[in-house]
């Protein structure tokens, strides 16, 4: 009440009486508990690849409550990943000549693109990771002060299958053609028995001020009797 000009204001809050905070809480209670009752009432499907679960049956359609598993994680044997694979460990993975080197892993979540596949530029990630290993076990570069800096010129890729989350895969490489001062790598990704990409590229050795340097003949003869390169 504004007094003295004959306006009248908004009633004043009044507290609630005890009795019918009570009652609130208590139905606020009731309702909670039903709501719980209710969701305990649902089964649900897992999904059959452990992936979690999809809905509650009686608001899923039949269609939607098994997904076919698409990911290809076994192969013929126990990988180990992130470490280099030899020959022998390649054939008995069904990865054919003349493949001779390698190195598995599993496909992750941040590597899924909008469309749920693997994204187009995590199989170039792949491959350079594998040169990473592949350039110091073959003795080409340990990233070291006095070593070559190894510089891509080229790169192509062929995707021939989707991947999708958590496969296993394995990335293989070797070298195919050799020149004065580059060289041309050959790699592909094998995955639950099938070849998923093939790519080729071109890589150039540099001194440190930027000038091409020769491959040396002990890293030729490396790469010819490892890979079974050929001099252009």
């Amino acid at each position: 009440m504004i007094r003295g000009l004959g306006v009248s204001g908004p009633p004043e809050p009044t507290a609630r009486p005890v009795h019918l905070r009570l009652t609130l809480v208590a139905n606020l209670i009731v309702w909670i508990l039903k709501i719980a009752r209710h969701q305990g009432d649902h089964t649900v499907e897992d999904h059959p690849t452990s992936l979690g679960p999809l809905c509650p049956k009686r608001h899923c359609p039949k269609e939607a409550r098994t997904i076919p598993d698409h990911r290809a994680r076994a192969f013929p044997m126990t990988i180990s990943y992130l470490t280099p694979l030899a020959e022998a460990e390649l054939r008995q993975l069904g990865i054919p000549k003349p493949w001779t080197y390698g190195r598995a892993d599993r496909t992750r979540f941040g590597e899924l693109d909008a469309l749920a596949h693997i994204n187009n530029t995590a199989y170039l990630r792949w491959f350079e990771t594998f040169r990473i290993h592949y350039f110091r076990d073959y003795g080409i570069s340990n990233y070291g002060p006095d070593d070559p800096r190894i510089v891509l010129r080229r790169v192509e890729v062929d995707y021939l299958a989707e991947m999708l989350l958590e496969e296993d895969y394995v990335v293989v490489g070797r070298t195919r053609e050799l020149r004065t001062t580059s060289f041309t790598m050959d790699y592909a990704i094998f995955s639950g028995g099938t070849l998923r990409c093939t790519s080729s590229a071109v890589l150039v050795l540099l001194e440190k001020d930027g000038t091409k340097r020769a491959l040396s003949e002990a890293i030729r003869q490396t790469l010819i009797a490892r890979d079974g390169a050929t001099q252009a």
